[in-house]
């Protein structure tokens, strides 16, 4: 199995205060990677320092075998789709113009991410001829969510992260978003990494790490992992 990505010896201080003293883990090519843990444990730290939203103080991270300090931001960060708990859509612009910001910065034809704009809000479950045009404002939590979703693969990343992607949502759609995210993730082999403060969900990962601290108190492999709607939240 190909390593996605690799945490040595990791450590994160902020202001003087050691958050993340020495982490340690990997994550496979094309795993559903669930880090689990309450706030304040450093989860969404860690997720921040693997696209260096935060930097590190010490130690490696390691994308695809590449140190993630000797690689230009932007090219990291293109590698990478980030979906967060506050959904950030640009209110002003449409779902369709959401979707494919990051693809225009990149050049790509417009053609073509049309074509990957309809794709896309089919796979996510919302019609195109109805959804494209519409502002956020006309759309619920659970569809702002998909666009988002959608707006994250867009770019066609290897890997996507994940910030309490359903912390906004009442159980029914967070359910159903992470049902979403975990068949992208099964469907298109994306290493996809879910931070969530739910322990609810870790049945549901390949793998599941659960952090206190800022240090590693348990690693669960899912041989079968279940799937999102046949768990009791």
């Amino acid at each position: 199995m190909t390593t996605a990505i690799e945490f040595q010896h990791v450590q994160k201080d902020f202001n003087g205060q050691t958050v993340i003293p020495d982490l340690n883990l990997m994550v496979d090519q094309g795993e559903l990677f669930v880090l689990v843990g309450t706030s304040g444990s450093g989860k969404t730290t860690s997720l921040k320092m693997i696209n260096r939203l935060e930097p590190l103080t010490a130690g490696k991270i390691l994308v695809n075998g590449a140190d993630t300090t000797t690689v230009p931001v932007r090219d990291l960060r293109w590698q990478m789709g980030y979906v967060l708990q506050q959904i950030a859509l640009f209110p002003t612009m449409t779902v369709a113009q959401n979707i494919a910001v990051i693809s225009e910065m990149k050049g790509t034809a417009k053609k073509t991410i049309n074509q990957t704009i309809d794709e896309l809000l089919t796979e996510v479950g919302l019609d195109p001829q109805e959804y494209r045009d519409r502002m956020p404002s006309e759309l619920s939590g659970g569809e702002q969510q998909r666009v988002s979703i959608a707006r994250a693969l867009c770019k066609n990343p290897n890997i996507l992260l994940c910030d309490e992607p359903t912390g906004a949502l009442d159980s029914d759609t967070g359910k159903m978003i992470l049902s979403l995210l975990q068949n992208m993730c099964r469907t298109y082999h994306k290493t996809t990494i879910i931070v969530t403060h739910n322990a609810a969900i870790a049945p549901c990962g390949d793998k599941v790490i659960s952090i206190h601290n800022g240090t590693i108190s348990s690693i669960i492999t899912h041989e079968h992992p279940m799937d999102i709607k046949e768990v009791e939240w």
